[in-house]
């Protein structure tokens, strides 16, 4: 893409940086080839992806989450809210 559009290169970099997509081809005016956009040095894996594991979400639990068979309910219900611009119910009949 980059040999038609010279703005494709930031993202053809970051796709293949966050997903690891291999591109063919990219040629940025550099002569560098692709090199790192966002993520810092020494960073492995491509954080985009299904298969990425983080780190955090192993070491703690989600909050609020429940785990599997656990019942379900029982906590407080949240407030009902209107969508903006309805009037509230005690300016009379809508």
């Amino acid at each position: 893409m980059t040999g038609v559009f010279r703005g494709a290169a930031w993202h053809e970099r970051e796709v293949a940086e966050m997903f690891g997509v291999e591109v063919v081809g990219f040629d940025d005016g550099s002569g560098l080839g692709i090199r790192p956009l966002l993520l810092p040095d020494g960073f492995e894996g491509h954080p985009l992806r299904k298969d990425f594991v983080l780190t955090a979400r192993v070491s703690k639990d989600w909050p609020g989450a429940k785990e599997p068979g656990q019942p379900h309910g029982g906590g407080p219900g949240r407030r009902k809210m209107m969508p903006p611009g309805v009037p509230p119910a005690e300016w009379g009949p809508r």
